[in-house]
């Protein structure tokens, strides 16, 4: 049998195609809705980086900064000093990444706004849905370079914690020597 250009839902229901126009929209909905979810995960993380540059100092930092006079001495104090602006730029970094934003992102479309500036098109769908495509697309490129510097910042936050448990490690030994 024949659809006649139409799609098979279900055994007693027909849907037509989806338009082009249609389809990019909601491809740039779904882009925009990744990036939402992007960025709540990193602020999980973020806030789990956090508890481990934490517990770090707590339970490293205890043994590494105990008071031991004689050898080694300026070493100790070098890799303590270390670690300490090591854990202080870990917080720096997360803060940058958790901090709340006046003018932050743009995940969706004011109703309001929306509805005025596509009224003139409303007998034209595939007009309305050209037109919220690329404004959706324009709202993720400008989402993306905050994004990214947020990603920048967490990273920078997880080779701190690398350096940070290293240098605490490293502090302990040379206690023992």
């Amino acid at each position: 049998t024949e659809f006649d250009e139409r799609v098979f839902v279900r055994a007693d229901q027909y849907v037509s195609p989806m338009s082009l126009e249609r389809l990019t929209r909601e491809t740039a909905q779904a882009a925009l809705d990744r990036q939402e979810r992007s960025l709540d995960e990193l602020r999980s993380r973020t806030g789990l980086l956090i508890g481990a540059a934490s517990l770090a100092v707590s339970f490293l930092g205890a043994d590494a900064f105990s008071y031991s006079a004689g050898k080694h001495t300026t070493v100790m104090w070098i890799l303590g000093g270390i670690a300490l602006l090591t854990f202080v730029g870990i917080v720096c970094s997360a803060v940058s990444v958790l901090i709340p934003r006046k003018y932050g992102f743009t995940f969706g479309l004011s109703g309001k706004a929306t509805y005025e500036a596509l009224y003139s098109f409303r007998a034209d769908e595939k007009e309305i849905d050209r037109r919220l495509t690329y404004e959706l697309t324009k709202f993720w490129d400008q989402n993306d370079s905050k994004l990214q510097a947020l990603f920048r910042s967490f990273r920078f936050g997880v080779y701190g914690l690398v350096v940070e448990v290293v240098a605490l490690v490293v502090l302990i030994a040379v206690r023992m020597i």
